[in-house]
């Protein structure tokens, strides 16, 4: 077995004017021949780390030439195996190509940032290999799948799932549980069950069945992947109503499952202060892009956003390999999910819940805080419904009535200024 380096190969190419090598490969590496399959090799590193997020008729891999495979048709078939990989952006570097026998071969180093950030175990790192020939004087690459991966079948794709940390519970006075996963329903178009054609028209229905903003849902299920899961609403478990379990069968890609969700006791109970989990917003993504991607889950109001990543905890991946016609995936990589940590608040949640209903009937808007005198603890803070949802028990500012007072007064006596 021989290696063909890039160092030996720029020293091989000086010498070439000085000996009688006529320049083919097989001269120990030395000469046009051998610079040319390791150039090869790397431009073909070069494009698999650029092809990943490109159209399938465009990028540098439809630069390259291959033994009987069109250009186009090899890009297309690598989009295929890397769509499901999330937008993961890999990095690829090749190494000396070897002979042995006259076989050409280059060992490709592939790293996907699979995990969240830069902690052990979170990069997925692995070796494929790309066999190169030579054909009327033009070095070739053999395209098969298993240049992206080595274990990966003619009829196999990549797919990426993310496993979701456990949120941490939110506990209150003498540690009792104030918020927990709790069982739901989510209901949303599969896109696995719909054709592209129709699926726009299957949100269109489902958001109109449902009850969300219409526009907004089917742009975010025509975005989605053949294979995503489109959430439109979150329903405590018995809380669905019958309109919308019967109505979910008449369309077509509809899908309702169970599930848990981080929930407080009641859907009333102290909400604007605790506030609510839900799938993260397009100003979340655009802010943190590091940690968001659409369809994520997190806190997006009050208490649950404010402390999300000590809540949220850290999400996993698992990259399993796909074949269309077979039930089972295989897994290739996986990272585990960190659950995250509790958040302990000082609530009581009998004091809390005496608390809203007595402001429960009060028109204006109305705000009721108890705090316990020896330390200052909050014990209740509870919002009237003439609030809108905002939370006046903590985060209100209203001025003193004594200064109101003042300032009312001077405006009557002195007028402006």
């Amino acid at each position: 077995m021989r290696r063909i380096s890039v160092a030996v190969l720029a020293l091989a190419v000086v010498l070439a004017g000085c000996s009688d090598d006529d320049g083919s490969p097989d001269a120990g590496g030395a000469g046009a021949g051998g610079a040319e399959v390791a150039e090869l090799a790397d431009r073909l590193a070069a494009a698999l780390e650029a092809g990943a997020g490109t159209a399938p008729d465009a990028g540098p891999l439809a630069e390259l030439a291959y033994l009987d495979e069109d250009p186009a048709a090899v890009a297309d078939a690598y989009t295929d195996v890397v769509a499901g990989m999330d937008g993961l952006e890999p990095t690829v570097v090749a190494g000396d190509v070897e002979e042995d026998g006259g076989r050409y071969t280059a060992p490709l180093q592939w790293s996907w940032p699979v995990g969240a950030g830069d902690a052990p175990g979170a990069t997925w790192t692995y070796e494929a290999t790309a066999e190169l020939v030579r054909r009327d004087d033009d070095w070739q690459v053999v395209w098969q799948r298993s240049v992206v991966e080595p274990s990966l079948a003619d009829d196999e794709v990549l797919d990426a799932t993310t496993l979701p940390a456990r949120r941490g519970d939110v506990t209150g006075a003498d540690g009792e549980v104030l918020v927990t996963e709790r069982p739901v329903v989510r209901i949303g178009i599969d896109r696995v069950r719909v054709p592209a054609g129709r699926a726009a028209r299957a949100a269109d229905e489902l958001a109109r069945l449902v009850g969300v903003d219409v526009a907004p849902y089917v742009r975010a299920v025509r975005a989605a992947g053949d294979r995503a899961f489109v959430e439109a609403i979150t329903f405590r478990k018995g809380e669905v109503p019958r309109g919308v379990l019967a109505g979910i069968d008449g369309i077509e890609g509809a899908l309702a499952y169970a599930d848990e969700m981080a929930l407080a006791p009641t859907r009333e109970f102290a909400a604007p202060l605790l506030g609510r989990v839900g799938p993260v917003t397009a100003e979340m993504v655009e802010e943190q892009p590091d940690r968001y991607q659409v369809g994520d889950v997190a806190g997006v109001s009050g208490l649950q956003a404010r402390y999300d990543e000590q809540l949220g905890g850290t999400p996993g991946r698992l990259v399993e390999a796909v074949a269309e016609d077979e039930p089972e995936q295989r897994e290739l990589f996986r990272v585990d999910p960190v659950d995250g940590e509790p958040l302990a608040l000082t609530l009581d949640a009998r004091l809390q819940a005496e608390a809203e209903r007595v402001l429960a009937d009060v028109g204006p808007a109305s705000a009721l805080v108890a705090l316990r005198p020896s330390d200052g603890a909050v014990l209740a803070a509870a919002n009237g419904p003439g609030t809108g949802g905002l939370n006046h028990a903590t985060f209100g500012q209203f001025p003193h009535p004594a200064r109101r007072s003042r300032s009312s007064a001077r405006s009557r006596c002195c007028g402006p200024g």
